[in-house]
């Protein structure tokens, strides 16, 4: 349904009884007065023991996010708070609503600089960004990784109005490092649950962070090791992370990174095939071993086009186009030793 001819009621105080007048119109039909009572919202958002609360608060998200309510009389604070708490929820309409909410929030610059530090802080910490760290297919996934977005967002906030001070930078791109290291939760899309997507939200957050002019390059080794942590696994993506992960080597050749850095790294990506194969069983060999070459290649066609859409690192593709055919059939060579027994 295309929405036009889009009409908001009296909305001076959200927390008194109001109403949200919309006309829709589908095709030729007559127009469709939708109301949304906003006061029964409110009341079940403050009421904790409503048993529509979650409900409510999906529905004033998507309106808030929307930018359909003048935000004059709201509690910011209090709202964002409410944001934050559902940034990591199972129910997908509520966390992306809720994440969307809080982009809307920082846009509209309804936040001073010590606010956006404050919260960047507690998103930072062990209960969002490392929350249950190190867990496989746990539900704690979805906080870390929707943090790592809305800690994104706050990043670009900064590039644009400079209000974090360099120190206070430096912590966001180490505890960033930290958390990409230790991410061991890789899942694209989660049937019922919606996206986790962890390594791209991770990837997209290093993107911003080299983007940022208070980015150092002395950093760039440690970026390229936590992107590695993600590639040299046996672990298949299939929900565009590869590409996600790739976009991070043309970010820091733009910042004047050395390709022949990158060069080395991408040699070092491949397994030391001189080195006596482990064994594994047929199934193993399967599940794993087949999987870590895989990966790279899959990941090297990415960083090609990567490189291509940035018109960087031409040098760097012509490199590749090179190297990986020069040692694929030695590294899935390698690889099959693994299944002997």
């Amino acid at each position: 349904m295309v929405y036009s001819n889009v009409m908001l009621g009296a909305i001076l105080n959200i927390f008194k009884a109001a109403r949200i007048i919309f006309h829709s119109f589908c095709g030729g039909a007559a127009g469709v007065e939708i109301i949304v009572n906003i006061d029964r919202i409110m009341k079940d958002i403050i009421d904790v023991n409503s048993a529509s609360r979650e409900e409510s608060l999906t529905e004033f998200f998507r309106l808030y996010a929307s930018g359909l309510l003048d935000y004059k009389g709201l509690d910011i604070k209090f709202l964002v708070k409410e944001m934050l708490r559902n940034i990591g929820s199972t129910n997908i309409y509520l966390r992306e609503y809720a994440w969307s909410a809080f982009e809307q929030t920082l846009c509209e610059l309804l936040l001073n600089h010590e606010e956006h530090i404050r919260i960047l802080n507690l998103l930072l910490g062990r209960e969002y960004l490392f929350k249950g760290i190190g867990d496989v297919e746990s539900d704690t996934v979805f906080c870390r990784s929707w943090t790592s977005i809305s800690i994104e967002i706050m990043v670009r906030m900064d590039t644009a109005l400079n209000y974090l001070p360099q120190e206070r930078f430096i912590v966001v791109l180490e505890k960033t490092l930290a958390y990409m290291e230790q991410e061991a939760d890789r899942r694209g899309w989660v049937p019922e649950k919606g996206w986790a997507h962890a390594p791209a939200h991770g990837a997209d957050l290093l993107c911003s962070l080299i983007g940022n002019p208070k980015f150092s390059i002395k950093y760039a080794d440690k970026v390229l090791e936590a992107i590695k942590c993600h590639i040299a696994i046996p672990h298949i993506y299939g929900d565009g992370e590869y590409k996600r992960l790739a976009n991070v080597v043309p970010a820091l050749i733009s910042k004047g990174f050395d390709e022949t850095v990158v060069k080395d790294w991408i040699n070092n990506l491949t397994p030391d095939i001189t080195k006596p194969a482990p064994k594994y069983s047929s199934y193993d060999f399967y599940k794993t071993a087949r999987r870590i070459p895989f990966n790279i290649e899959c990941f090297l066609h990415s960083l090609c086009f990567a490189l291509e859409e940035n018109c960087a690192g031409e040098g760097l593709r012509a490199y590749i186009v090179e190297y990986w055919p020069s040692v694929k059939q030695d590294v899935f060579n390698w690889s099959d030793g693994l299944a002997r027994n």
